[in-house]
């Protein structure tokens, strides 16, 4: 008689088996991970295609761009569209999804830029857009939740549960760089634990002690012994942990799993592990400053929704020449300070000029041209784009 191989039963990993879809829901609903993005579209974050050559041209020219990797910055015009290819339709449709020629799907993608250039606005518009479920894994969220590698990976593992089960789902990481550090090693100069002494060390102990030794241990003989509480993690050690289990889980997403993890962050060059930070993400891009026909329709937008009116004594023009180098966030900041409620009550007999913004203006931190190098010489290690920009001068 031919005897059948024995067939191997396969592991259970699903470490919430006996729990559902809604109870881990609400698990993460409590623990603010899971939480309702503020509603932001596309359409708020204003942009305008770049369509002057000589305003290419100068933006080359200027300080900021005379380093060893000269490319310009991208456009808002051209970051809208490429939030909204990589991120919104295969997001937000199967169809799409399913059919990209590409051999891997585009399940990471970092924002990275200086204060106010719209990067958690574009997470937030992402998820708006498409009605997807909204995590927030930041370091900021989970600080405090996650002490243990084993409660990393219970976290991990529930959200992407609930992430597969309820999709398409936005996973938003804040300060990016903080969760890829690298790995301590353990100090050689640090000092070993004490060892157990040996049984020839041990002192002799009275034959009672250890007949009843003996005893209880032929009645206690079987039971098992209750393990030790896992070691608390450090904060460097938890998001470790978290990278990890997200790196892995990241991997295992199937090309009809609608999840998409959002990275952002202000200082990449910061990162301990930046190959990491690099190689985890499909798709890299910079949120940038805006240029002379963005900063135009910004101060346009911005004061209009403050209520303000664009009048002959505002020169919009101005500001938006004035306002080179500074973010559309900052610019937002300064409208809001100065189309206030009183400012505007007495609008009518004194409308809005130019000097009131250009001295908030003045007091507001503009970016600096060391950022912009620090930046450059971080995305030297970016993969290289197949399409490269060139200037061609005028005859």
């Amino acid at each position: 008689v031919v005897k059948s191989p024995k067939q191997k039963k396969k592991r259970n990993n699903d470490l919430t088996a006996n729990q559902s879809i809604q109870s881990l829901y609400a698990e993460l609903v409590n623990q603010g991970v899971i939480v309702k993005p503020p509603e932001v579209h596309m359409r708020d974050f204003i942009g305008v295609y770049p369509l002057l050559a000589s305003e290419l041209k100068a933006m080359m020219k200027s300080p900021r761009h005379t380093g060893t990797n000269p490319r310009p910055d991208p456009s808002l015009f051209d970051i809208k569209r490429a939030v909204t290819e990589c991120c919104i339709l295969p997001l937000g449709s199967d169809v799409v999804r399913g059919g990209l020629s590409i051999a891997s799907p585009i399940n990471t993608v970092l924002f990275y830029g200086a204060a106010g250039s719209g990067k958690t606005m574009l997470a937030h518009a992402v998820a708006t857009e498409t009605g997807a479920l909204f995590v927030n894994l930041s370091p900021s969220v989970i600080k405090g939740k996650v002490t243990t590698a084993k409660a990393a990976k219970l976290l991990i593992h529930t959200i992407f549960k609930v992430a597969r089960a309820m999709g398409p789902t936005v996973i938003l990481i804040e300060e990016a760089e903080k969760m890829f550090v690298k790995s301590k090693k353990k100090d050689s100069h640090s000092p070993s634990p004490p060892r157990s002494p040996s049984p020839e060390q041990k002192a002799p102990e009275n034959k009672e002690a250890n007949a009843n030794t003996d005893e209880n241990a032929t009645e206690n003989e079987g039971m098992k012994t209750s393990a030790p509480p896992a070691t608390p993690l450090s904060s460097s050690e938890v998001l470790q942990a978290i990278k990890k289990e997200l790196t892995n889980a990241v991997n295992s997403i199937g090309k009809s799993e609608r999840i998409l993890v959002i990275g952002c962050t202000r200082t990449p060059y910061l990162s301990s592990s930046g190959s990491t930070l690099i190689s985890f993400f499909n798709r890299h891009l910079r949120t940038g400053r805006p240029d002379y026909p963005s900063r135009i329709e910004l101060w346009k937008h911005f004061i209009s929704l403050h209520g303000g009116t664009i009048t002959a004594s505002l020169e919009v023009n101005s500001l938006a020449y004035v306002s080179e180098g500074y973010t559309a966030g900052s610019i937002a900041k300064v409208v809001s300070s100065v189309v206030n409620h009183n400012r505007m009550q007495i609008a009518e007999k004194k409308p809005l000029v130019s000097t009131e913004f250009v001295d908030q203006l003045s007091k507001t931190e503009i970016v600096l041209i060391e950022y912009d190098e620090q930046l450059r010489k971080w995305e030297s290690a970016l993969p290289k784009p197949q399409l490269k920009y060139k200037i061609v001068e005028e005859p």
